[in-house]
């Protein structure tokens, strides 16, 4: 979406075609099967913090805002960042579950966080905890019984 264009011109996601992207990153996506779908853990280029996340995407993506890289994904440049360092592009999923990565990406976009960031993974916990005490209490849970 970020890229100049997305081809698919075997049909993969509908008819043949192209499409014009926000044209926000020099790339250009091309559709091609094989979905790829898989855990990935790295580094941000730019300060060395550790990041992990799910990769997802049915593409090839090429031109030059891939030679400057968001990330390193077990050990290899990934992903895009724009010439002007504005716009960051990737496939990756879940990264801003890690606390450390969302903080990183907030002082990347200029957001200095001057609280202690929300551990996601620990807040969805006690909220899942949290519901299933309302469940229990106000839900007649002997019919399950």
């Amino acid at each position: 979406m970020l890229s100049k264009t997305i081809a698919d011109p075997d049909g993969i996601e509908g008819e043949p075609g192209e499409t014009e992207g926000l044209n926000l990153l020099d790339l250009e996506t091309r559709l091609v099967e094989g979905k790829q779908l898989r855990r990935v853990t790295g580094v941000f280029a730019e300060s060395g913090t550790p990041m992990s996340g799910y990769e997802i995407h049915n593409g090839v993506t090429t031109r030059s805002a891939l030679e400057r890289p968001l990330v390193s994904l077990e050990g290899r440049p990934d992903e895009a960042v724009s010439q002007d360092q504005v716009v960051a592009g990737c496939y990756i999923h879940g990264v801003f579950d890690d606390a450390e990565a969302c903080e990183t990406l907030l002082v990347w976009v200029g957001l200095q966080n001057d609280q202690a960031t929300v551990d996601y993974q620990q807040h969805r916990l006690t909220e899942l905890d949290r519901l299933a005490d309302e469940v229990t209490e106000n839900i007649g849970t002997e019919l399950f019984s």
